[in-house]
């Protein structure tokens, strides 16, 4: 059980004005932001991951953490409270290491599944995923794959979603053949190729998931 969240920096939400960047100042894209360097800010995300990963009674007890991509850059324009948390890279890496080292205040072995290719959040991601492969070529994901390890060495790479019936067989061959573990979200419904319309999933496929999950982890 993973809990997702979303992009660390894309957040134009009815937030506390104190947990945003500049009280709430927008972007150039017009969007506000979390200001994760913020101690208001690190405070309520201590209380919520203690929700999500604690044991204790009331609490979720989850696994760990699935990332989004990290999309915005933060600006120079863009006053965050701790003047140490400045530049882009640098702010992620920072937003890493505050979710990392929280969760695993709380769980010492949840696992941060994320989609982030740099050596200096190596440390903070478990398993790199190849991450929205909008095509049923799994080359797509090898490619990716070959890129996550040498950008994040020493993090496990799986294979993304492949949420088509085209090339499903090829797919886990190069996920086997690489190895590389896969994420399987697409349990309701199956499509065809990427043109094609979802349908809902029948036993066939299940039964192929079952055969293909079992054969990758043998």
């Amino acid at each position: 059980r993973l809990a997702l969240l979303p992009a660390a920096c894309r957040h134009d939400a009815e937030a506390d004005p104190a947990h945003l960047i500049g009280g709430g100042k927008r972007n150039r894209h017009g969007r506000r932001m979390r200001d994760y360097s913020h101690p208001a800010t690190q405070e309520y995300l201590d209380a919520l991951f203690h929700k999500l990963f604690s044991p204790d009674p009331g609490c979720y007890d989850l696994d760990g953490i699935k990332s989004d991509f990290l999309a915005d850059k933060v600006h120079a324009d863009m006053p965050v409270h701790d003047p140490n948390w400045r530049g882009e890279e640098n702010y992620f890496l920072q937003v890493y290491k505050l979710f990392y080292g929280l969760m695993r205040k709380y769980k010492p072995d949840a696992c941060h599944v994320g989609c982030a290719g740099h050596p200096f959040l190596a440390e903070f991601i478990d398993i790199n995923r190849t991450y929205d492969v909008f095509s049923s070529n799994p080359e797509e994901h090898v490619t990716r794959a070959l890129m996550l390890r040498h950008t994040t060495p020493g993090c496990p790479v799986a294979f993304d979603f492949h949420m088509y019936l085209e090339n499903r067989d090829a797919y886990f061959r190069a996920a086997r053949d690489n190895g590389c573990s896969v994420q399987i979200g697409n349990l309701l419904g199956m499509r065809q190729d990427f043109a094609a319309p979802w349908e809902a999933a029948d036993e066939a496929y299940y039964e192929m998931l079952r055969r293909e999950l079992t054969q990758s982890s043998s």
